[in-house]
């Protein structure tokens, strides 16, 4: 049977810096059969910009008829233990992925191993380095793609994220057998470096300089880890901001990976 898959709107809330972004445009007709499994991780996406007015549109519709899991909580408040038990299904404590050591044991099995036991073919793309084969997350998937490699980024054209387009790759490879797919998008993580029009849309621009959003956009986590005096209410206002404009950006799938389309509109 085929269905259509837009995968620019195929978006589901995962575990809680994008690049310069363009539009994706990978709709096409792929074999959909009953059994496949699509996972999406949209990495560092709060619960409260989910349903934000105006923040996600896409992913709102996408819940208003779909199944929503309201009390569902992460084991973890960082991307390698969260994933870990995500793929595992134990707490960090079992699994030991954690600050102290960057992997877990082999000793457990991943959900994409078990897919593959039963015969599922199964496909990984991330754009987190967290989410890489270094630290474990790639075992049990016959095929994972480190996308947020530039090597990788790189084979495909202008407004196809790579993310996407390695799923589609293998989409068309597929040999009939059911798949269990997962991807893992971190564009919501700082720095924050959204498109103009989403920038246009969710930052006070009367207010904020571009001076001030280019001072933004620059901030990096130990900026607030390590400051003694911390940074200004009203930098932590700004990024906020443009941390909507990231989290929309990402809902309408607007992933620009060109720097030159910069102050081009969705």
């Amino acid at each position: 049977m085929l269905r259509r898959i837009v995968f620019c709107t195929l978006l589901l809330a995962g575990c809680a810096g994008g690049g310069d972004e363009r539009p994706v445009s990978t709709e096409r007709e792929v074999p959909v059969r009953e059994g496949n499994v699509l996972v999406i991780v949209l990495d560092t996406v709060r619960d409260d910009r989910v349903g934000k007015p105006g923040v996600t549109p896409n992913l709102d519709a996408f819940a208003a008829r779909a199944t929503v899991f309201e009390n569902a909580r992460s084991n973890s408040g960082w991307t390698l233990p969260a994933h870990a038990s995500l793929f595992t299904g134990v707490y960090p404590v079992q699994h030991r992925a954690t600050q102290e050591t960057l992997a877990f044991g082999i000793d457990l099995p991943t959900i994409a191993e078990r897919f593959s036991d039963a015969g599922w073919d199964t496909f990984g793309a991330s754009t987190n380095g967290v989410v890489s084969e270094a630290n474990g997350l790639a075992r049990g998937f016959a095929r994972f793609e480190e996308t947020f490699r530039s090597d990788v980024a790189s084979r495909f054209g202008r407004g196809v994220h790579p993310n996407e387009g390695t799923l589609v790759d293998f989409l068309d490879k597929n040999d009939e057998r059911p798949w269990f797919a997962f991807l893992n998008y971190i564009e919501a993580h700082l720095p924050y470096r959204p498109p103009a029009a989403f920038v246009a849309k969710h930052v006070d621009t009367a207010r904020f300089s571009p001076q001030q959003i280019a001072m933004a956009q620059r901030v990096k986590m130990r900026d607030h880890y390590l400051s003694p005096e911390g940074l200004p209410d009203e930098l932590f206002e700004l990024l906020g901001q443009l941390y909507d404009a990231e989290v929309a950006a990402l809902d309408a799938s607007c992933l620009l990976y060109t720097s030159d389309a910069a102050d081009e509109d969705c």
